[in-house]
């Protein structure tokens, strides 16, 4: 999400237009990016502080732009800004994609698109103290050719397609079981700082363009932490860790009614049903794997 791209170009063209400060402008951005993936698709919160000349710049710009020109930004300006920011960050992201999948951004749908001004831009446009402002854009995963197969034939023909497009052998076999990898590629700020949520249970496989990369675990994620390069590109390899998803059924298999010793009939669902309760990473990823899932 190029939040500092998009906000510099409306800066440029308003000092075509309308010389406001001595000088040329270049914007003092401090950006910082969330991205949270899930089995279903992502969140990208994306921050980004304004300092110095260009926090008063920034509230001249919503006064002229969105406003009466009076000198003082209120409430009802600053809705206006958000709204007009919100709907470029959106055509920015439909012109020019942000997220792909295995190098393609087909299956990546924006869903929604938030943008808030901080409340530090109410006031008198002469105001110097630092703005914080933020977005956030959600995102849906989706496979191509599902919704045209008929209910109940939720194809091998069309998962195998898609795992040969998206799913790739991670190089390491054991035995007769062959791990697979997703490949996720993000277009953000250059030299911004950045914190990824792995989808709990996944593992990461390799990364290219995260700089002073810094791998956590919480909650069943992994978390990595850096920055964006120069290039403002990574490109993230990740894949289901098999024994997380042992556990997981060991431990439905040890609740409270198997302790009681409760004669449980469990029906094995069909096909379809297993795809629709799983997600989009494990979709892909399951069907890819050699071994039937336990």
């Amino acid at each position: 999400m190029k939040l500092q791209h998009l906000l510099s170009t409306f800066f440029i063209a308003a000092v075509l237009s309308v010389t406001l400060l001595s000088g040329p402008c270049t914007a003092s951005f401090v950006s910082s990016n969330k991205i949270t993936l899930e089995n279903g698709g992502m969140s990208w919160d994306y921050e980004e502080c304004i300092t110095d000349r260009e926090a008063i710049f920034f509230r001249e710009l919503i006064d002229r732009e969105t406003g009466n020109n009076d000198s003082f930004v209120n409430a009802w300006e600053i809705r206006n800004m958000e709204l007009e920011l919100r709907g470029r960050l959106e055509k920015s992201i439909e012109k020019k994609p942000d997220v792909k999948l295995e190098g393609s951004s087909e299956t990546v749908k924006v869903r929604d698109v938030e943008f808030w001004l901080s409340d530090e831009a109410l006031g008198t446009v002469s105001k110097s103290s630092p703005l914080t402002n933020t977005a956030s854009v959600t995102y849906n995963f989706e496979e191509e050719g599902v919704e045209e197969e008929e209910e109940g034939e939720a194809s091998t023909e069309i998962g195998n397609e898609i795992g040969n497009e998206i799913g790739t052998e991670a190089g390491n076999e054991t035995g007769n079981e062959t791990s697979t990898q997703t490949r996720i590629w993000f277009l953000g700020t250059p030299d911004s700082e950045v914190t990824i949520f792995l989808p709990p249970g996944y593992d990461v496989n390799g990364t290219e363009g995260l700089e002073d990369k810094n791998e956590e675990f919480e909650d069943s994620r992994v978390i990595l932490k850096g920055s964006f390069g120069p290039e403002g590109e990574i490109t993230l390899w990740f894949s289901e860790n098999k024994s997380y998803e042992t556990a997981a059924l060991s431990e439905v298999l040890t609740g409270d009614e198997v302790m009681e010793n409760e004669t449980i009939s469990i029906e094995e669902p069909e096909p379809e049903e297993t795809l629709a309760a799983a997600g989009f990473f494990e979709n892909f990823l399951g069907r890819l794997c050699l071994s039937p899932k336990v």
